[in-house]
């Protein structure tokens, strides 16, 4: 069975475990989904308040049906801990922690670099690793409010100073606007079923190919390893066909030693029983037939 078929096959009996590390608005929905489907989930999260809410069955992201998420924890399918050791068990670990864009409108991944950090150790073979990166790209999802009256109560105080001090130089608007409380940026609420959706699709192609990358490196184990098999086969055949030469080479070169010693005279039964002795000592049929076994074996 391929490693796609063995792992499509864990998939459809359910018998893998998911964790998903970051239970905000987009962690806690997936792990929710997860446990709903079937799979054994656990969550993570550094912030203890959230990890007691979710043993204890309490909801506190509005996408998620409170009454779902208390039967899951009540079922023993969903649970939530702070011990990151707890990634040895899980087969499928999902990273959905924050991801902020910085100045330059480009997701902080610190958090995902922390989280890949304390994965590393405690991987093992089998599990599937998934980081989760939500971030707005769109301005349009953004709002710009000021606030009037905090700014006019601004510009007067710094009237007033300017006057008390006998100053000229009044406050630039560039100035006013970046006083604190004057502007703020809002968000409009994201769309929680839209991501869901494409993170589904994104995580079915991942899987995708990373099954298919599996098996092109499978196959090209397989061509290394078969032409490493021909070798060894090729060596053994060679073997065989030198193997029963050996001893009567043994008995031609003993001879030829000892008529140049002058020994003509050995009894040929002290011969043959050296020659025996030899034959005895490179007898290799048993290796030669081990070895054809192996390499049929490994074919």
């Amino acid at each position: 069975m391929s490693l796609k078929e063995t792992l499509l096959a864990r998939i459809a009996g359910r018998e893998m475990m998911c964790g998903v590390i970051g239970l905000g608005y987009v962690g806690l929905p997936l792990a929710v989904e997860k446990a709903k489907a079937g799979f054994r989930t656990i969550g993570f999260d550094v912030q203890p308040k959230k990890v007691e809410l979710v043993n204890s069955g309490v909801n506190y992201i509005g996408d998620v049906c409170g009454e779902e998420l208390s039967g899951l924890v009540r079922d023993r399918m969903l649970a939530a801990t702070n011990d990151f050791d707890f990634i040895r068990e899980a087969d499928f670990i999902a990273i959905c922690v924050p991801t902020p864009l910085d100045s330059h409108q480009q997701p902080d991944l610190g958090c995902v670099r922390d989280s890949v950090a304390q994965i590393a150790p405690r991987l093992r073979r089998g599990h599937v690793d998934v980081c989760v990166t939500v971030a707005r790209t769109d301005a349009s999802d953004r709002q710009v409010q000021v606030d009037e009256a905090l700014a006019a109560a601004y510009r007067d105080a710094a009237e007033r100073l300017a006057g008390v001090l006998g100053s000229a130089q009044r406050l630039e608007l560039a100035q006013l606007m970046a006083m604190e409380g004057v502007v703020t940026v809002t968000e409009s609420d994201m769309d929680e079923e839209a991501v869901g959706t494409a993170c589904r699709r994104a995580m079915d192609e991942a899987i995708h190919q990373l099954c298919a990358m599996r098996e092109r490196e499978g196959e090209s184990l397989r061509a290394d390893l078969s032409a490493h098999l021909d070798a060894a086969a090729a060596l053994r055949g060679k073997i065989l066909l030198r193997a029963p030469g050996v001893v009567e080479d043994y008995r031609a070169r003993l001879q030829q030693r000892l008529a140049q010693l002058g020994a003509d005279g050995v009894e040929p039964q002290r011969v043959a029983q050296e020659v025996a002795i030899m034959a005895d000592r490179c007898a290799i049929d048993e290796e030669l037939s081990r070895l054809e076994s192996h390499i049929g074996q490994l074919r």
